[in-house]
Parts: structure tokens; sequence; C-alpha cells
């Protein structure tokens, strides 16, 4: 788990923006939406309360695909775990970021497993870590018209927020309801993060929403101001960042 945003710069933060620039047009295309709505049973989307009732389906929806994968034909001939080495290769298009090769060092088998940002294909595969289940539940929320956008901490995690009675909520696919609902100091207490920025993406804008999921807001806030400048770019100032995003390109349907 990575605690503190050591490497954060302006190639990182320009990465992320592109990133998020790109996966985020896909929540405009109404045939990605009325796609991933089909999805939806029923019963679930006549539930009372709409929001949890789709945390709830969605966390059996998906499987967690996990950091460190473990041989099954090793394993399958005793009790040993033998964990499998891990290379990346970086994705050719935005719809594969990259593409994780698992080796195991003992019989030579290989697990491959592509880190997808279309959402249709995360929601033929149905499987992932945070980025895969962030990007799908976003584009779920918003086909039933719930706004929605993701959260990136520039640590290792990235979650939802939804818009609800005019107020943006933290929304994390990944835990188990209600923990996964209004519940945005949960990373700093129990994974102890160190943040710098925590940025809502949307397309056409991003928001500076560090303020909701800290209890230490001057230390963040001095942690920040050792970002530094990029020519006349000062990375510390979340309108000179706004500004650099209204600039980055989307590359969905390139």
């Amino acid at each position: 788990m990575q605690s503190s945003c050591s490497n954060l710069d302006f190639d990182a933060i320009k990465n992320s923006f592109l990133f998020y620039k790109t996966v985020t047009s896909q929540y405009k295309d109404p045939q990605v939406l009325r796609s991933v709505r089909d999805l939806i049973p029923v019963d679930v989307l006549e539930g009372e309360y709409l929001v949890p009732s789709l945390l709830k389906w969605f966390v059996g929806f998906m499987t967690w695909t996990p950091n460190q994968i473990f041989c099954n034909n090793c394993n399958a001939d005793d009790d040993s775990k033998n964990l499998m080495q891990v290379k990346v290769q970086a994705g050719n298009s935005w719809r594969i970021r990259k593409t994780e090769i698992h080796t195991c060092s003992k019989c030579g088998a290989e697990k491959i497993i592509p880190r997808y940002s279309d959402a249709l294909k995360i929601a033929e595969t149905r499987c992932g870590r945070c980025g895969e289940w962030s990007i799908l539940f976003a584009a779920i929320l918003n086909s039933v018209n719930v706004k929605s956008r993701i959260a990136y901490d520039y640590l290792d995690h990235c979650w939802n927020e939804v818009l609800v009675d005019g107020k943006w909520l933290h929304t994390d696919s990944t835990f188990q309801y209600p923990h996964s609902f209004d519940n945005p100091h949960y990373y700093e207490r129990n994974w102890k993060k160190q943040y710098v920025y925590i940025i809502g993406f949307s397309q056409n804008d991003i928001e500076d929403v560090t303020e909701r999921y800290t209890e230490q807001l001057d230390t963040v806030l001095s942690r920040r101001q050792g970002l530094g400048n990029y020519g006349n770019l000062n990375l510390g100032s979340i309108s000179d960042l706004q500004d650099l995003y209204k600039h980055v390109p989307s590359l969905y349907n390139v």
C-alpha cells in the first residue's frame, strides 16, 4: 500500500489528466450508457435507495484481481504457494493501458492480465482492481442518471463520487456496503495515507476534493508546497491544474 506521493511531478500529473480525460469521455457516449444499464438487474433498479442498491449488487458482479498471483499449476501439486513474477508492458491504446505478464519461475506457466480502461470491455471481463471497478461503476451510475466522477489520490487508489442532493459523496465500489458509501476518512485512518492531492475527474473539469478525505489538511497543504513549478505552471495551485486540464485532449474514439 503506497502511503506517500514521493514521485508526484508534472509528467505524472499530465499523464493522469490525459488518462482520466479520455476515460470520462465514455460517460457521454449513449451506446456505452445503454450497454452498461442493461447489466443492472430490475430489482436493483427498483430498490428504495438506488446508490446503496447498486453498490451491494456491483461488489458481487465484479471479481477482484489480486496484486500477487500464485501459480495454479504448482500449487495444485502441493501446499506451497509459488508467487509468480510479473513484467509489465505498456499498452498500445487508451483501451488497454498496460498488460501484466505473470510467470512462474518453477514451471514456466504464464498468466496474462490486460488492464482495461474501456468500460464495455471491463463489463465483459467483470474483473480488475480499483481502476477497472471505478471506471465501470461510474459508467453504471451515469447510465441511471446518477451523476458520478472518479477520484484519484495520486498514491495507489481511485474510487467514485456521486452527486446526491447537490453534494458529492464518497463511493468506493470495491468495499462492502455500508463501508463503501460516504466513508471518506477510511483511507487516511486505516491505510495511513499521506495525501498531496485527491482530484475528482469529470470529462470537462477537475476539482480538488482533498479536504473531504483528510483530517490533516494543514499537513497536506504543506506537502503540496513542495511540488514546485514546471515552467509557469505552479503544481501546487489547483487553478493552474484546472487550466492545464482544459487543454488536455481526450483520446476517446481515436
